[in-house]
């Protein structure tokens, strides 16, 4: 995929974990989900954010995540993220989406590591947003 924004240049690359890579293969739809609203982000321009000569990308990253879980803590979904399902619905329908978010719960309270009650919550308030989304 290649930006083509004004200013903008260079090619950008998704990685797939070894999470998604059964889904990849399984489940096309969910995957394209998945893949979709990731690319949203790049699309939206998510990563573009004004920062501080001297942050790291990882300090970016670390402040976005901080931004996202206090959002959900306070029952909304960061804006960033509803976005970037607007765009997957467009490209691969509120259905898919729907799915794949139930998909992540699924998997989420599989692992019942010490984040997934904050991640479920969070996917669960993006499925609700859906619900209200006209694409």
């Amino acid at each position: 995929m290649i930006d083509d924004r004004e200013g903008k240049t260079g090619d950008w690359t998704i990685v797939v974990g070894d999470r998604y890579k059964k889904m990849m293969y399984e489940k096309t739809k969910l995957f394209d989900a998945v893949a979709m609203h990731e690319l949203g982000h790049f699309k939206n321009g998510d990563f573009d954010l004004p920062r501080e000569p001297d942050e790291s990308d990882m300090e970016v990253l670390q402040r976005l995540m901080n931004e996202r879980e206090a959002n959900i803590r306070n029952g909304m979904v960061n804006s960033r993220e509803l976005l970037a399902d607007e765009f997957a619905c467009r490209e691969v329908g509120k259905h898919a989406m729907n799915m794949m978010l139930d998909l992540l719960i699924k998997q989420r309270e599989e692992r019942g590591d010490e984040a997934a009650p904050l991640a479920i919550r969070g996917f669960e308030l993006r499925k609700k947003a859906l619900r209200k989304l006209r694409v």
